[in-house]
């Protein structure tokens, strides 16, 4: 059984109201606030927080690593690339060696995590898809070795600083949707 449920602003208002006083008490006030005592002397004697005010100290990743954690969960999401839980802690290991650390996250810390990822984020399987019949079929090996050998005919005169590869090649980069993405290179043949 968890601990009851404390309202946030009666806490406050107990806070507040001890400090207005010169020598306040303490557990007069708790009863008048309906708040724990324990609760009201640790806010004004020690100092402490309400405990989602702070962060863990356990915690494996701090706030900007984990916000980009997340971006890299919707890239890849873009991208129709399914994100498994070994590629979190993979990625979550590198995020904290580039940080300094010599810790590593747990076994356990992708499956805690994806627990606190929004619906819309969560990590599962993409289906995969077969290439199109068209295209299988469309693939004609003597046709392109034709190809090649009139562009090797092309080429055999001229320097290679005057050779440029101009290529465009649109690629799906994982399953789902049919979305493409475009890849444009353009180099020299000398380099």
């Amino acid at each position: 059984m968890g601990a009851p449920k404390i309202d946030e602003s009666h806490v406050l208002e107990a806070c507040e109201a001890a400090q207005r006083e010169k020598k306040p008490n303490l557990a007069k006030i708790a009863r008048e606030y309906d708040i724990p005592y324990e609760i009201l002397r640790g806010r004004v004697r020690r100092g402490r927080q309400a405990r989602n005010a702070y962060t863990p100290k356990n915690k494996a990743l701090d706030e900007y690593q984990e916000k980009a954690l997340v971006q890299w969960i919707i890239r890849m999401r873009d991208l129709y690339l399914p994100v498994t839980p070994e590629m979190l802690t993979e990625w979550a290991n590198r995020a904290l060696v580039r940080a300094g650390s010599n810790h590593e996250v747990s076994k356990m810390w992708a499956y805690r995590f994806e627990k606190r990822l929004p619906p819309h984020l969560m990590l599962g399987p993409v289906t995969q898809r077969t290439k199109d019949k068209k295209r299988l079929e469309a693939e004609d090996v003597g046709y392109l070795q034709h190809w090649y050998n009139q562009l090797a005919n092309v080429l055999k005169g001229l320097p290679s600083h005057l050779i440029y590869n101009f290529d465009k090649c649109g690629f799906q980069p994982g399953q789902g949707r049919a979305r493409k993405v475009i890849a444009i290179e353009c180099i020299a043949a000398d380099g």
